[in-house]
């Protein structure tokens, strides 16, 4: 965490500077800075990196509901952040094998379970830039624009909550079963968003598009605990903000 704090400043650090330049440089422009406030809806495909090649890979899916805070300091910039529950299902043709009382393997699994995977569910909060391509003037004008940042992301393994936990889940003699992956999964997470968005009157026959992003979520840290299996996941996403 105290990585992941450092960052954090560095981000901010950085952005009171661009503010600082920005003024600077368009100190004959009139902009009053605002903020908007979105409910956001998302929903994409994942991708697992560094699975063992022996074990089949399903299809994955990334669901995103959630609040993000817009603080516009210049027309063609702002800064977001936000907070989101997310929920990670990864399927694949695996089993488990436990190495030791805090790590395990994903191995290929046998013909007793079927339908195998992991689940997750958490908490993420982003820090990020947003840049327009044209001056952010209103709902009322069409604008593109780039925002990119990190997502800082706490899974939600708390005990006694079972709904609530990471979890290995399989179909096993006609019953749906599951293993509690609390004691395995990195409970803090770090990930990379880069996205393209859309604002205002830009889509005149697809009204639900003027304010969505579409974007790639890279996460550093493994979703597992240090073993022979570090599964680090690329996320694709569709966000709709209201």
């Amino acid at each position: 965490m105290v990585h992941y704090l450092k960052i954090t400043l560095a981000l901010v650090f950085v952005s009171v500077l661009l503010k600082n330049s920005v003024k600077a440089q368009d100190t004959f422009t009139s902009f009053e800075s605002h903020h908007n406030i979105y409910i956001s809806f998302g929903a994409g495909s994942s991708f697992l990196n560094d699975l063992p090649s022996d074990i089949y890979r399903d299809g994955n899916t990334n669901l995103q509901l959630g609040a993000q805070y817009e603080r516009a300091f210049h027309k063609r910039f702002s800064l977001l952040t936000g907070l989101e529950f997310e929920q990670l299902v990864y399927s694949f043709d695996g089993d488990i094998e436990f190495t030791s009382p805090s790590t395990l393997d994903i191995i290929p699994a046998g013909p007793e379970k079927k339908y195998t995977g992991i689940r997750q569910r958490n908490l993420a909060i982003p820090l990020q830039l947003r840049t327009y391509f044209l001056d952010n003037n209103g709902a009322n004008r069409r604008n593109m624009f780039l925002q990119g940042g990190f997502r800082f992301v706490q899974t939600l393994d708390f005990t006694g909550a079972s709904g609530l936990r990471s979890v290995y889940f399989f179909r096993s003699e006609g019953e749906d079963d599951g293993v509690h992956l609390s004691d395995f999964a990195n409970q803090t997470l770090l990930q990379a968003e880069l996205m393209v968005g859309f604002k205002g009157q830009f889509f005149k026959k697809f009204d639900l598009l003027n304010a969505s992003t579409l974007g790639i979520m890279y996460q550093f840290t493994p979703i597992l605990n240090d073993g022979s299996t570090r599964i680090a996941p690329l996320h694709i996403t569709w966000r709709f903000l209201f």
